[in-house]
């Protein structure tokens, strides 16, 4: 999908997921789960953020530093990749 189509398609497919996670009990449905615990300390919040974008800047150097990163780059220059890869 490219352009307007592609923008189409996520609008759909987010207003899909946004519908479903209301609609099923496990998450609470409409009304949302409740915590029982109290909520952690905003000093606290800020680590496990620094620690989960450090962890993602981790991820994502490691997969551009593997051999694979190079046919993920490829994938980005050409608009004709999924004739060449079997789509």
């Amino acid at each position: 999908m490219r352009g307007l189509y592609f923008t189409i398609g996520t609008l759909a497919l987010s207003e899909a997921l946004r519908i479903l996670m209301v609609n099923l009990q496990t998450f609470g449905g409409a009304t949302g789960i409740v915590l029982q615990a109290q909520a952690p300390q905003t000093y606290q919040l800020y680590w496990w953020a620094l620690l989960l974008a450090g962890l993602a800047t981790l991820v994502v150097v490691a997969i551009l530093a593997s051999p694979a990163s190079l046919s993920l780059r490829g994938y980005g220059t050409t608009r004709t990749w999924p004739g060449r890869s079997g789509w």
